[in-house]
């Protein structure tokens, strides 16, 4: 039989005060080419392709404080984006907390760890986890990413 979990439970596990507690008040959003592995504890494969920020800039992004419907969503107020470092199709992304600075958490991100929390997921043009309008990454060109829900399902 599958775990089954209720509305509340998920809004409550979902909602910024326990997700963000765990991943942290912001992080970064790597964009990286090739199959995602299979767990987000292991070393990230690929190429990385792009960082996502506030602007293109070292401030991390966050999510919003308030989850509905088992959802939490990124920031309104911030503009996700990141330009390209390498060129290539993005096949995945890592989600990670700040570590300490940009830079520490990228090195983090690409590295093993079950210290750092983090989360992957699939990017395509649908379907996916991430889903963009363009999968093709070009170096120095912005990609912008205007929505961002994690979801936590019903049933696990």
């Amino acid at each position: 039989m599958a775990l089954r979990l209720n509305d509340a439970l998920i809004n409550e596990v979902m909602r910024s005060a326990h997700l963000i507690s765990a991943m942290g008040p912001t992080g970064f959003l790597l964009i990286l080419s090739g199959a995602q592995p299979a767990d987000a504890n292991v070393v990230a494969t690929g190429t990385h392709l792009a960082t996502i920020a506030v602007s293109d800039g070292a401030t991390g992004v966050t999510l919003e404080a308030a989850a509905a419907v088992g959802a939490v969503q990124k920031a309104a107020a911030e503009t996700w984006s990141g330009a390209g470092i390498a060129a290539g199709v993005a096949g995945w992304f890592r989600f990670s907390s700040l570590v300490t600075d940009k830079a520490g958490t990228i090195a983090s991100a690409l590295a093993a760890s079950t210290t750092v929390a983090r989360l992957d997921g699939a990017i395509a043009a649908s379907g996916a986890e991430l889903n963009t309008s363009n999968t093709n990454i070009v170096v120095s060109a912005l990609q912008t990413i205007n929505t961002f829900t994690l979801t936590l399902p019903a049933n696990l």
